[in-house]
C-alpha cells in the first residue's frame, strides 16, 4: 500500500510541477558569518540572515548554489565566493 501511495503522490507532484526546486526551505547554519538561510525555489530567492543582524535577499539563485552553500565546509567562504556580488541583492533588514 505504501508503494502505491508513494507512486501516486510522485505522479501528482510531477503533473503539478512540484519538485525540489519549488520547495521552500529554511536552515540554520554552522557559520560565524551566516546565521540562517531560507530559499524559495519557485521564485529562486535566497534570503540570508547574517550573524551581525542584517538580512539580504538574493534573486535568480539556482537550487544547485543553495545546496552547495548548505553543504559547504565553510559556508561563509562559499557565500563570499559564489553568492555575494553575483546575484541581484536587496537589503531586507539591518
Amino acid at each position: 500500500m505504501k508503494k502505491i501511495y508513494s507512486k501516486i503522490t510522485s505522479t501528482i507532484k510531477q503533473r503539478l510541477g512540484v519538485n525540489k526546486e519549488n520547495i521552500n526551505m529554511s536552515k540554520k547554519t554552522n557559520s560565524s558569518l551566516i546565521s540562517n538561510v531560507s530559499y524559495d525555489g519557485a521564485a529562486q530567492k535566497l534570503t540570508v540572515s547574517m550573524s551581525k543582524g542584517q538580512t539580504y535577499a538574493f534573486t535568480g539563485v539556482p537550487q544547485k548554489v543553495v545546496t552547495e552553500l548548505t553543504n559547504a565546509t565553510s559556508q561563509g567562504q562559499y557565500f563570499n565566493r559564489a553568492i555575494r556580488g553575483r546575484f541581484p541583492t536587496t537589503k531586507v533588514t539591518g
